[in-house]
């Protein structure tokens, strides 16, 4: 039986994309190892097999957080806005990271999608005392 050690004062949502991805990693390597083989050819000549394998894992996790099916219902043809960020998170079970990086997928060439979590009132009034002192 194997075993995934993690740490239990982690986000749920977060938790769970690092057991699914976790998982992916045990799906490669154990219950069908001619998928080594497979993550060797997309890694190519060039590559690294481990990088690889954690791209696969990423994808996984996210798919089965986010499948694709989803996406499609939710962005469809659209350019992704910040909307489709929320949309996707509160329809799933997925972490606002996972759910910027699904839609980041989405973006039509180069680009990114950037979370801007609201800082806490403490933290606000430390930055605000620090910035009046160095004025």
């Amino acid at each position: 039986m194997p075993w995934i050690l993690y740490r239990s004062d982690v986000v749920a949502a977060r938790l769970l994309f690092t057991l699914l991805h976790e998982l992916g990693h045990h799906l490669i390597r154990h219950v069908d190892p001619d998928l080594l083989d497979t993550v060797d050819q997309l890694a190519g000549p060039a590559g690294t097999p481990e990088n690889t394998e954690e791209l696969l894992c990423h994808e996984f996790a996210g798919e089965v957080l986010i499948p694709t099916s989803m996406l499609d219902a939710v962005i469809g043809a659209q350019r992704p806005e910040p909307r489709h960020v929320a949309m996707l998170h509160d329809a799933s079970d997925a972490s606002w990271e996972a759910a910027a990086v699904r839609v980041a997928h989405r973006l039509a060439g180069r680009g990114a999608v950037v979370l801007i979590v609201r800082l806490a009132s403490w933290l606000l009034g430390a930055i605000g005392r620090a910035a009046s002192t160095v004025a």
